[in-house]
């Protein structure tokens, strides 16, 4: 049924609880796992119209973090490897983590989509949005949620 598997994670404790799900999915449908990181570009804080007559494009260097979440997903696909899971590992840059995880899961034609969703009221939740939710709704495959808080 499920034949790709894909994990997006953040390195963080609370999107690591999805783990033992992605596991137990994996071996019981022998899917290969893709593990995911979004390296999020945001805008700098120059604004736009300095750069726009300067005819300079702002650029952020993110391959500190792009080499960070390569090291983690290697010692991540290294640790199922040895429980005999077959997986890859994606590393993406993206302004939107919700954008570049449904363009992931298109382009690996996922057919399965496993994150946790984190457990955010108020002004938190409407300040920072909720990821889980945006990918919900524009997914092209089914999406198992892990809800989980800080608490947990």
């Amino acid at each position: 049924m499920f034949r790709k598997i894909l994990a997006p994670l953040d390195g963080s404790q609370l999107a690591e609880r999805a783990l033992p799900y992605v596991e137990a999915l994996a071996k019981q449908f022998d899917a290969e796992i893709i593990w995911g990181w979004v390296v999020q570009i945001r805008p700098p804080a120059v604004p736009e119209y300095e750069h726009a007559s300067y005819g300079v494009t702002a650029l952020l260097d993110t391959s500190a973090e792009k080499e960070r979440a390569t090291a983690y997903l290697q010692r991540l696909q290294a640790d199922f490897a040895k429980r005999q899971l077959r997986s890859s590992l994606r590393v993406v840059e993206s302004p939107s983590i919700a954008d570049a995880i449904v363009a992931l899961a298109v382009k690996e034609q996922a057919d399965l989509i496993v994150k946790t969703t984190y457990a955010r009221l108020g002004l938190s939740r409407w300040l920072h949005g909720n990821i889980a939710a945006q990918v919900l709704q524009r997914a092209p495959c089914p999406l198992f949620l892990v809800r989980v808080s800080d608490e947990d």
